[in-house]
Formats: C-alpha cells, structure tokens, sequence
C-alpha cells in the first residue's frame, strides 16, 4: 500500500497503527480489508470488508488533526506530570542480608515511565511546529504523545469523580451521591445527588456535618 508524503506520518511508522479515513479508499483498494502488523512489518489479508483505507492527510506539520491534537496536549501536560513523578522516583534498597552477595537496586516504576517519555523527545527543542514538521520530529513525537499518555494513566494526576458507597443523600436517602473533585485550587469538593428527582448539591463544608454512615446493604 503506497503512501503520498502528505499522509499523516504514522501511515509510514512501522510500530504505529495506520491513520486511515473511514468509508474512503485509495483507487487499488480491493475491496478487502488488511490490517498492519507491527511484528511482521506488513499488511496482513483479513477476511472482513475494507472500512476505509486512504491515510488521513497531515495538516499540521507531518501530523493529521489527531494526532496533531494528542501531541499537543501531551507536551503541555509533560512539565508537571514529570515534576509529580520525579517526587516519587525512588530506588528501592533491597536488603542483601548476610549472604554475602551484592545488594540490587530495581529501578522504579516513575522512572522507567521517565525514561521512557524522555526518549521520545530528544530532537525536541522546545517549538512543536517545528518538531512535527520533520519527519524525525513528527514520528517521535507522535511516540511521545503515546507515552505521556500511558504514564498518565498509570500514574493519574487527579482525582476523578467517584460514588460516595457508604452515605445516603441527606433529602432522597437513597445511595446516589457522586463526589466531584475541584477542578483548580480555588474551588471546592462538591457533593451532588445523581437521582433526577433530587436537587441535593452541596460543598463539602456543608456535606460533612449533614450526612450520616450507614450500615451497607
């Protein structure tokens, strides 16, 4: 499958998914749909319907709109989930005991997510633009983006929402309490009901002194 260097570069890395249009094919579609492998480095034959197989053109450097998208937002969240991991990158000191044999030193996980994020952004001197309009930059730091985003799902930064299990809302009394963390310093943990028939929605000032444990069901 041939690709026009105006496609998205991930259509011409090997350890990346091709970036394909849906519903759109390129005139030596077969009609068949062939998926890439990344171990043997070649579009392998399926027996399912081509879905689309013209590669998303780049539109921003060597990147198409998505991709374009996920690096940027990785590069800006780098700086402080790298200054969240480094706070916890530790060697652990495992004991050797008195067997005599030298004592290891595993590297932690922070760090391997550091070092693996690092590598992936060598060629990158501080402008985005410039980085993705490379062909170098652009597959790199499509690689950055990807493991920006595993570390940061491994190692999440921020507290989601979450149901509150053990509390009954103080109006309905029913289990239904949702927990919504701030979304920056200067705001509260808020405390709402998730039944459509009440309007209990509350800060946790107010929240802590209303509601009372109870026995799970």
């Amino acid at each position: 499958m041939s690709v026009d260097i105006t496609a998205c570069i991930s259509n011409t890395m090997r350890d990346q998914k091709p970036c394909l249009r849906r519903n759109e094919h390129l005139p030596t579609c077969d009609g068949t749909e062939y998926t890439w492998s990344i171990h043997d480095g070649a579009w392998l034959e399926t027996d399912q319907a081509c879905t689309g197989c013209s590669p998303r053109p780049a539109v921003h450097g060597l990147l198409c709109g998505g991709h374009w998208g996920r690096v940027d937002a990785a590069v800006k969240a780098w700086p402080d989930l790298h200054d969240v991991l480094t706070q916890f990158d530790r060697l652990v000191q495992q004991d050797g005991g008195s067997s005599g044999h030298e004592s290891s030193v595993p590297i932690s996980a922070t760090k391997l997510a550091i070092d693996e994020v690092q590598s992936h952004r060598r060629s990158f001197t501080g402008n985005v633009d410039v980085w993705v309009a490379g062909e170098q930059g652009a597959a790199e730091s499509i690689r950055f983006a990807a493991a920006v985003n595993r570390a940061l799902r491994t190692f999440p930064t921020e507290e989601a929402a979450h149901s509150v299990q053990i509390l009954r809302c103080p109006e309905c009394e029913l289990r239904s309490l949702v927990w919504h963390p701030p979304t920056s310093t200067a705001e509260p943990v808020r405390i709402e009901c998730r039944n459509p028939k009440c309007t209990y929605d509350v800060d946790q000032d107010t929240f802590e002194p209303e509601t009372r444990t109870v026995e799970a069901a």
